[in-house]
C-alpha cells in the first residue's frame, strides 16, 4: 500500500516537473519570437516606448515586437534586425514595429509604421525577396530586397500641393520599392533605384518619379577623392592639394555625419583613394625617370624646390624603403619625392614595392581614422574645422622637425668652420 502511494506521488511529481519545463520552453520561445532586433549604435537621446513604460536606448538592447522607438533632435539609432538587415532611424523620428513573419525559422519584422522623421533601410537577410512594408500616415512602401530612405513630414505645404501638409518621400538606392497612397489605396507604382517618389496627402505618388541625383553626387565625390590623390602624388602642380585632411574628412562622411545627411560609401572610397594615390606615385616616378630634373627646373615655386631638396635628403639619410614610406605623410615631399626618385634612378621594383606599402598605410589609415571618429562621436561635424586644423598641423610636424634639424646642422657646421 505504501509503495503504491509513493509510486503515485512520483508520477504526480514527474507530471508537474514536465509541465513546468514545457511552460518554460513556451515562454522562452515566445520571448525569442517577440525580439525583432538589437540596437547596434546610438547617438544622442533615444527611447523605446514599451507598453506603459519608457526605456532609454543603449547599445545591445533587444528590440521587441510592438516597441515604439523615438529619437530626439540631433539623435539617431541603428538597429540590426534578427535576419541581419538593418534600420537607421534619423533625428526627431518615431518608428513602431507592428508585425513579424516567420521565414526559415526566423521571426523577422514585416510591417512597421513611421509616424514622423526618417528611416534608412537595408534588406539583406531572410526578408530579401519577401514583402517588407513600412507605412506612414499617408503612404505605404513595400520593398523587395532593397535599400531605400523613407521620410514623413507634416505641418508645412510644398509648391504644387495646395492645402496639403502631409508628405512622404521615398528615395531608392538599390532594388525596387512599391509605393501606394495609404488613404486612397490606389496609385501604386514601382520606384526603381536612383529615383524619388513623393506622396502628398490623398494624392497618388508622383508619376513618373523624379530622378534623385544623390547617388550621382556620391559617385562624383568618391571619384573626386581619387582624382585629388592622383594629382597630389603624381603631378607637380598638385603639391598644394590637402591630401591628409581630404582623406580624413571623406572617411568621416562615410558615417553620414556631414551636413545635409550626405553619406559616402566606405568601400568604394577606400578603393578610389588607394588607386589614385598608388597610380599617381607611379606616374610621378616614371615622369622623373624620363624627364629627369627638367621637370623641377621649369617650376618657379620656392616651396616646390625646397620639397625636392628635402626629398633628396630623405633618400640619402633613410635609404630608399624608409624614405619612400615616410614621404607619404609629409605634405609637398610626397609630391616631389616620386619624380626625384625616378631622376635619381632608384630601382623601379624597390620604388614600386615601398610606395604601395606607404600609399596603402596613408590612404587607408587616414580614411578609416575619420570613419572611426565619425562612428564614435555624436555630431562630430560640429568640430570638423578644428579637427582639420589639427590634422594639417600634425602633417606638417615631420617637415618642420626636419627643417629644424637641418638648420641646426648647418649652424653647427658653420660654427665648426669658424
Amino acid at each position: 500500500m505504501l509503495s503504491q502511494r509513493c509510486l503515485g506521488y512520483s508520477r504526480v511529481a514527474s507530471f508537474v516537473v514536465t509541465a513546468i519545463l514545457a511552460i518554460s520552453v513556451v515562454v522562452s520561445t515566445a520571448n525569442a519570437q517577440s525580439t525583432v532586433g538589437t540596437v547596434t549604435q546610438v547617438k544622442g537621446a533615444v527611447s523605446i516606448q514599451r507598453g506603459a513604460s519608457s526605456v532609454a536606448v543603449i547599445p545591445n538592447l533587444p528590440v521587441q515586437l510592438h516597441d515604439k522607438i523615438v529619437t530626439q533632435p540631433d539623435s539617431s539609432v541603428t538597429i540590426g534586425l534578427i535576419d541581419n538587415s538593418s534600420l537607421q532611424l534619423g533625428p526627431s523620428s518615431t518608428l513602431s514595429f507592428d508585425e513579424s513573419v516567420a521565414i526559415n525559422g526566423i521571426g523577422a519584422p514585416s510591417k512597421m509604421t513611421l509616424l514622423g522623421g526618417s528611416v534608412h533601410t537595408v534588406i539583406v537577410g531572410a526578408m530579401k525577396g519577401h514583402p517588407y512594408e513600412i507605412r506612414t500616415p499617408n503612404a505605404i512602401s513595400t520593398a523587395h530586397g532593397t535599400e531605400w530612405d523613407l521620410s514623413y513630414n507634416e505641418g508645412t505645404t510644398r509648391d504644387g500641393y495646395q492645402d496639403c501638409k502631409q508628405f512622404t518621400d521615398v528615395k531608392v538606392q538599390d532594388g525596387v520599392v512599391n509605393v501606394a497612397n495609404a488613404q486612397t489605396g490606389s496609385g501604386a507604382q514601382d520606384v526603381p533605384a536612383g529615383h524619388l517618389a513623393i506622396i502628398g496627402c490623398g494624392i497618388d505618388p508622383v508619376d513618373p518619379p523624379f530622378v534623385d541625383h544623390t547617388v550621382e553626387y556620391i559617385g562624383l565625390g568618391v571619384l573626386g577623392v581619387g582624382v585629388v590623390m592622383f594629382a597630389e602624388t603624381g603631378l607637380l602642380i598638385g603639391f598644394f592639394l590637402p591630401g591628409d585632411s581630404l582623406l580624413f574628412t571623406a572617411g568621416l562622411l562615410c558615417t553620414g555625419s556631414g551636413q545635409g545627411g550626405l553619406k559616402l560609401s566606405l568601400a568604394p572610397l577606400l578603393a578610389a583613394a588607394a588607386i589614385g594615390a598608388l597610380a599617381g606615385s607611379q606616374t610621378g616616378f616614371l615622369l622623373g625617370r624620363k624627364a629627369g630634373g627638367a621637370l623641377l627646373a621649369r617650376s618657379r615655386s620656392p616651396r616646390l624646390h625646397a620639397g625636392a631638396q628635402r626629398a633628396e635628403e630623405l633618400l640619402e639619410r633613410y635609404g630608399y624603403a624608409k624614405a619612400i614610406m615616410l614621404a607619404r605623410f609629409v605634405p609637398v615631399v610626397r609630391t616631389v619625392l616620386n619624380p626625384v626618385a625616378g631622376a635619381l634612378n632608384v630601382p623601379a621594383r624597390t620604388f614600386t614595392l615601398w610606395q604601395v606599402v606607404g600609399g596603402l598605410l596613408w590612404t587607408l589609415g587616414l580614411t578609416l581614422g575619420g570613419y572611426a571618429l565619425g562612428s564614435s562621436i555624436p555630431n562630430v561635424d560640429r568640430y570638423l574645422l578644428p579637427i582639420i586644423a589639427v590634422i594639417i598641423v600634425v602633417s606638417l610636424l615631420p617637415l618642420g622637425a626636419e627643417l629644424y634639424r637641418s638648420r641646426r646642422a648647418a649652424t653647427a657646421e658653420k660654427g665648426a668652420q669658424g
